[in-house]
């Protein structure tokens, strides 16, 4: 035998005709025993023990070794059921209660956008995080944590800009690591989050066929309107609608599949 059929198998062959030999030994003292004395339940209890452990002394390596990476495998799936379901629990407790109201006090002046602020969003895998889109085509990312009166200069964390057109929505994905906004041109892309520098930085984009600039027919029909993202198990597909009433799914882990709903 080689190597690999050895740390596959061992010496099973020979154990087993070993074992084998053993308990046929084993019987005929017993049966030799028993044909003299009258039967007692001890054989049958050391029959037992014996053949116990004859079977957890056969088991091939390459066998136990599967059941030890099926059982982390196991384990490694609960944890991230205990991780997503942890994650839940902190979105909901980010949600304030129904008769919650805004205040009149002025917490913060954000005076770097130039022109109309169309949307914020907040990250989910940051709570201090949130990010705003403007028609001045740039998409900002604030610290809530760091910001200060009116009378204090707030400077955003980051900034990007595609100068593709108006961003006329935004939202998070991939978990709340990642931004995916849309332009009223067609342009749909994805900005991932660094975690120590919080710099934004393009992962994925694609422009809208049919849309201005695309040169293409009216698969998905026009510019985009609006962008959003599940979350949970589906963080990686986005939808978006355009505005010929076309929503579209795009899945960021095969990014040359779309699904179109008309």
């Amino acid at each position: 035998m080689n190597t690999e059929w050895q740390h596959m198998f061992g010496q099973s062959h020979e154990h087993t005709i070993r074992a084998v030999e053993s308990t046929a030994q084993s019987m005929s003292g017993t049966y030799n025993t028993t044909s003299n004395h009258p039967l007692s339940h001890a054989p049958a209890h050391s029959q037992m023990g014996h053949s116990a452990s004859y079977v957890q002394y056969s088991m091939a390596p390459c066998r136990a070794e599967l059941r030890n990476l099926t059982s982390r495998m196991q384990q490694k799936f609960q944890k991230s059921l205990r991780s997503h379901d942890d994650g839940a629990e902190n979105i909901e407790d980010l949600v304030p209660p129904a008769s919650w109201r805004p205040g009149s006090q002025l917490l913060a002046y954000l005076y770097e956008h130039k022109a109309r602020v169309n949307q914020l969003v907040t990250l989910p895998a940051q709570k201090s995080y949130f990010g705003s889109c403007s028609d001045d085509g740039t998409v900002r990312l604030w610290d809530a944590a760091r910001l200060q009166g009116h009378a204090y200069v707030n400077r955003s964390k980051s900034m990007y800009n595609r100068s593709a057109g108006p961003v006329v929505s935004l939202a998070s994905c991939e978990n709340g690591q990642s931004l995916v906004a849309a332009t009223q041109e067609g342009s749909i892309f994805v900005l991932r989050i660094d975690n120590g520098s919080s710099r934004m930085t393009l992962s994925q984009c694609r422009q809208v066929e049919g849309s201005i600039g695309s040169g293409g027919g009216c698969e998905e029909g026009g510019g985009c309107v609006a962008v959003a993202c599940a979350g949970g198990v589906h963080a990686g597909v986005i939808s978006y609608a355009t505005l010929l009433s076309t929503v579209v799914g795009w899945d960021l882990r095969a990014p040359g599949m779309i699904y179109v709903y008309i």
